[in-house]
Parts: structure tokens; sequence; C-alpha cells
């Protein structure tokens, strides 16, 4: 490699690392950013990768490493590396080699559900936030959330039924269920951080003329039947452990069942856009359709594509081959 090219390499590397650290702050002390800021969080490693290669990749991790355990300590570090380190160089690689887009997301979508828990655990041995803590923390927020209530008006007769008792038992329930379901709400947000990191990826790439592996069309969307069993399994821990009162079984089921929910329904609706591309060969006449549908039957719809979603693993409606 002649001089010009080390130049710019180096160039980018410190370029790049820069921009990781300043999204790894503004999602720290700008918490409105936060949640749009983890969706794309690894690109600039990616690009580093994509551009220069690996090993260039792996230097801008390490920099950027270095930068947040000088600003931020070595807990917060930590933390960010291990929730977006590892996804950023594995999609780097991947990307580079050409590596077919099912196995790359899925393996992404393994990696940053792991990393998440990976974080979970060390905040709750070293810094004492686990489950009770977030439960705890919701649990705080009810008489602020009563309150809020109050000064709209919502206990003065405008709903006879809904009374500040009424009210206050809804928001404990929830807040009950929710603190049973966050092992789901963990895996679907790793699921989410995931896929969307891996199109904006794709996005940003194919701008700079890099091009990359493409995930096939939507309506050609399907997976292995053997996927099902898993929503059955969960689907029986759920009847078995209510049957049984066992609550923890009943826990594991339900949390079993809502990872299960969007993926059925993304299935769901590959099936409904295979169809609407058979049938209908305007782009207005499948909004036509889709809006009579939404219209007519509302959130029924929803559980209606998760439904097709399930059956179509089973009986693969559109006799794709996987």
């Amino acid at each position: 490699m002649n001089t010009s090219l080390q130049n710019q390499t180096v160039k980018e590397i410190f370029f790049m690392a820069f921009l990781t650290v300043l999204l790894g702050l503004s999602g720290l002390y700008l918490p409105f950013l936060k949640i749009f800021i983890d969706l794309c969080w690894t690109i600039p490693i990616i690009v580093v990768i994509m551009r220069q290669g690996f090993r260039a990749g792996v230097v801008t991790t390490g920099l950027t490493g270095l930068l947040f355990f000088i600003l931020l300590g070595p807990g917060q570090t930590l933390i960010l590396l291990l929730q977006f380190g590892v996804l950023a160089l594995f999609y780097g690689f991947a990307f580079k080699k050409g590596v077919k887009p099912k196995f790359t997301l899925s393996m992404g979508i393994g990696i940053a559900v792991a990393a998440i828990f990976a974080v979970m655990t060390l905040l709750a041995l070293v810094w004492g936030i686990d489950k009770a803590y977030f439960v705890q923390q919701m649990q705080n927020g009810i008489d602020a959330m009563m309150e809020g209530y109050r000064d709209l008006g919502l206990f003065d007769g405008v709903k006879p039924f809904f009374t500040e008792e009424v009210a206050r038992q809804q928001l404990e329930y929830t807040i009950a269920i929710s603190g049973r379901l966050l092992p789901a709400f963990y895996v679907l947000w790793g699921m989410l951080v995931a896929f969307i990191n891996y199109h904006v990826a794709q996005l940003v790439l194919s701008r700079i003329k890099i091009s990359v592996p493409a995930l096939p069309s939507l309506w050609q969307w399907r997976l292995p039947w053997g996927i099902a069993w898993g929503f059955i399994v969960g689907y029986g821990a759920y009847l078995a452990g209510d049957y049984l009162t066992i609550q923890k079984l009943t826990t594991v089921g339900l949390n079993i069942m809502l990872v299960y929910a969007p993926i059925l329904l993304i299935l769901g609706i590959a099936v409904y856009a295979f169809y609407l591309k058979k049938y209908f060969v305007r782009s207005g006449s499948r909004l036509i359709v889709t809006f009579l549908f939404l219209y007519f039957l509302q959130f029924t719809f929803f559980f209606v594509l998760v439904g097709v979603g399930l059956l179509d693993l089973f009986f693969n409606y559109r006799k794709l081959v996987d």
C-alpha cells in the first residue's frame, strides 16, 4: 500500500471513529435521539470495513472504545461495544465477503439479542439494575400518571366507569405484565436493532456506490417450517401453565408467543403481498384493497395476518423453496 493510500485509510479510521463516538454520546446525553441512533450506530464501522478492509474496521472499533474509555469510563464503554461493536464488525465482514443476506441477517439478530442479554446481565451484576429495578421505576411513575389523568379531566364523569381506582388497577396490572414480559421485549428490541441496522447499512452503501447482496422482495420472504415448533412450544407452555396454575410456565409461554408475533405478522404480510402482486397488477388497486381490509377489519386484519403467517410455515401457500 503506498503512502497516499495509507494516509487516506488513517484519515478515514479517525473520522469514522470520531463519528461513532459522536453518535454514542448523542444517544447518552440526548435520550430522545437514542432510539434512532441505536438503529444506525453500526454504520460508520461497516463503511470503513467495506472501503478499507476488516482490519481497518477492527482498528476503528478499538479507537472508538479507547475514546469512550477516556470520556465515559470502562463501564459505559463495555456496554456500548457489547451492544454495537460486535454487530458492526460482523455485518461489515459479512457484507465484504458477500455472505448470503438471509444468513447475515439471522446471525445479526442472534448477535444483537445476545448482546442485549449480556448488557442486562452486566447491569444487574455490577450496578444492581435488574428486572425488579425496572418494575419499581414503572411503579414509581403511577402517581404521576394518575395526576396527568386528573389534569385531563378523565375522572370528571366523562367515562362513568373509568374511576381513579379502576385506572390505578389497570396501570398496576399493565406494569406487572410488562415486568413478566421483559425478556421478550429485550429479544424484540434486539431483532429490531439488527434488522434496521442491516437495511440502513445497505441503503448507505448503495448511496456510496458499494454493492452488497440484497434481501429478496418482501413477497418472497419465507422461513423453514421447523420454526413453527417454537410457537407451538410457547403456546403449549402457556396453556399448561394456565391449567396447572404455574405462573412461571405461563410467563415462559407468553414471552415465546410475544417474540413470535411480529415474525408471523411479517410472514403473513409477505403472503398477502404475494397474492396482491399476483391478482392486482396496478399499485392503486392494491392500495384500495388494503384500505378496505383495514377499514372493515381494523386490528382483526393483523391477527388474521399472524394466523396466515403461521399456517404458511406448514403449507407454503406460495410454493416457494427455502
